[in-house]
């Protein structure tokens, strides 16, 4: 019989340093620019919301839902487009997880044809290996390595979202 325990990847305090880090970053290069922090849902929540308080400046927030179809996972498609209008705006966009590549890039080709001032990408977390299609974040949190995370907002199959760190299933045999 095969059991599934959870691994710490990241703490929940080492994932508070980190984002206090980043939205000193994000003010340092916006706090004057009143940005527009676009979130792709459901995963960034969490983040985008311990961004924002830490952030502490003047900043415009929306969200994107995309998702992946097809039996290979081939295709993208925009299931809720921002409301606030980016054009001639600083748009940073916030995910959790940047590794693929075909969801990053879907949206910063969907942003950048709007007329925007500037588009930079902050990732919470980073997996180089998983690229299929080149994308790099400005800013980043954590470099992993391909394996499957969950907590702060991530799930496996809806599942674990909850957790205030970053962890991985690990399954056993019992």
């Amino acid at each position: 019989m095969s059991c599934e325990k959870l691994e710490v990847l990241i703490s929940e305090d080492q994932i508070a340093q980190r984002v206090g880090e980043l939205a000193a970053q994000l003010r340092a290069d916006y706090g004057d620019k009143n940005p527009l922090f676009v979130g792709i849902l459901r995963s960034c929540y969490v983040f985008m919301a311990d961004i924002i308080r830490k952030f502490n400046a003047p900043c415009d927030i929306d969200f994107l839902a995309v998702s992946s179809y097809g039996p290979n996972r081939d295709g993208i498609i925009l299931s809720r487009d921002v409301g606030t209008m980016p054009m001639g705006r600083h748009v940073v966009v916030l995910e959790s997880l940047l590794d693929s590549g075909r969801t990053m890039s879907f949206v910063t080709h969907l942003l950048s044809r709007r007329d925007v001032k500037s588009l930079e990408v902050c990732t919470l977390l980073d997996k180089p290996d998983d690229r299929e299609i080149p994308q790099t974040a400005k800013y980043v949190g954590f470099t992993l390595p391909n394996c499957s995370t969950v907590g702060y907002g991530l799930d496996d199959d809806e599942r674990y979202r909850y957790l205030p760190y970053i962890g991985k299933v690990v399954h056993t045999e019992d």
